[in-house]
């Protein structure tokens, strides 16, 4: 939980199961698949929740809520891209309330106790409910007081829009495309009356997900250019979330940090390498470029596999006379990033 935002009291947290519960208890995955999207606003906030029921395949069963239309551009990325296989890399499109039904193993400690003291009881497979806040490039983490609030109404909600999608499965077919279907509440005393209102989300476009990129150092840059002299050779490129986490600042939540990796193609061989923040690590990286370059003196042709990556590094490289190109595969990078991986354990916090 992020130690700014408020803690839910044990009444919003008790009601926050309740409303789990009844969701639950519905099992609306039977009709209800991952394409019904449908929005929620929050009442506190006038941000949209856009609501995915998980369960049709039998193997997850839930409810995930993307926030705004950042976590919404990141449902749809998953959905149409293929993600690396690195379970950290993919949380870095998740922006989302998820609220879960799991086995008592599975369910932590904390939350176990938790539910204790909140006098509430579940048993059998599948039956406990857990909530995390998933943010991009963070850990999945305790819910603050209003993320609570709005996880609450987002399921009570999410209940009705199923009921009413199982007598019409029409309900969500939107007007013209690119509308989604929101619930939207005003208050009414000490309710919120809700009403359907259908919206289009303002979307980004694909090249709105890559950096700015940043004004280049002219110092260093002239530096690189009296020191280093063109290769053939090709080194390859790369940042990637580790599978380890570092405690946030002040007791905040984990995030996973960043690798810059950069491989000589021919060779494998490791030529520079450094951990960066997650939050900020596309600020970082151009100076790192730099930084590798001026050390090893050389202007090889560079090959990388991300779009971020390549939109930030190519005024550098361009600016040096060298060649740079994005490719599907790394295959030197994965040789070493499999390396660290074994390294540091291989495993991935759940």
């Amino acid at each position: 939980m992020n130690p700014q935002e408020p803690a839910a009291t044990p009444d919003e947290q008790r009601t926050l199961y309740e409303a789990a519960t009844c969701f639950r208890n519905m099992g609306c995955w039977n009709w209800v698949t991952e394409d019904h999207l449908f929005g929620i606003m929050n009442p506190e906030t006038g941000e949209t929740g856009y609501c995915c029921v998980l369960g049709q395949m039998g193997e997850f069963y839930g409810l995930a809520v993307y926030l705004g239309t950042e976590g919404l551009a990141g449902l749809i990325y998953m959905k149409t891209q293929r993600l690396p296989a690195n379970p950290a890399e993919s949380l870095a499109y998740q922006k989302c309330l998820m609220a879960s039904f799991e086995d008592r193993e599975i369910v932590p400690k904390p939350d176990r106790d938790l539910i204790r003291d909140l006098g509430l009881k579940f048993r059998g497979r599948g039956a406990w409910p857990l909530f995390r806040s998933y943010l991009p490039g963070y850990h999945p983490w305790y819910l603050t007081g209003p993320e609570t609030r709005f996880l609450t109404l987002s399921l009570e909600q999410a209940a009705e829009t199923a009921d009413r999608l199982r007598e019409d499965p029409d309900l969500l077919m939107p007007p013209s495309q690119g509308h989604f279907l929101v619930r939207v509440s005003e208050r009414s005393g000490d309710r919120l009356e809700w009403r359907d209102e259908w919206r289009s989300p303002d979307l980004p476009e694909a090249e709105a997900r890559q950096p700015v990129v940043l004004i280049i150092d002219e110092h260093a840059l002239n530096e690189i250019k009296q020191t280093a002299s063109p290769v053939h050779n090709t080194l390859e490129i790369d940042c990637f979330s580790l599978p380890t986490t570092v405690m946030g600042e002040g007791g905040g939540r984990p995030y996973y940090p960043v690798m810059f990796l950069a491989v000589e193609k021919q060779s494998g061989y490791v030529l520079g390498s450094e951990i960066l923040p997650s939050h900020d690590f596309h600020k970082i990286v151009s100076d790192k470029f730099m930084a590798l370059l001026r050390e090893i003196k050389v202007l090889p042709r560079i090959e990388v596999r991300r779009e971020d990556l390549h939109a930030l590094l190519k005024p550098i490289a361009s600016a040096l006379g060298m060649s740079i190109k994005r490719v599907k595969r790394l295959k030197s990078m994965e040789e070493a990033q499999n390396s660290l991986t074994d390294f540091l354990g291989g495993r991935f916090p759940g």
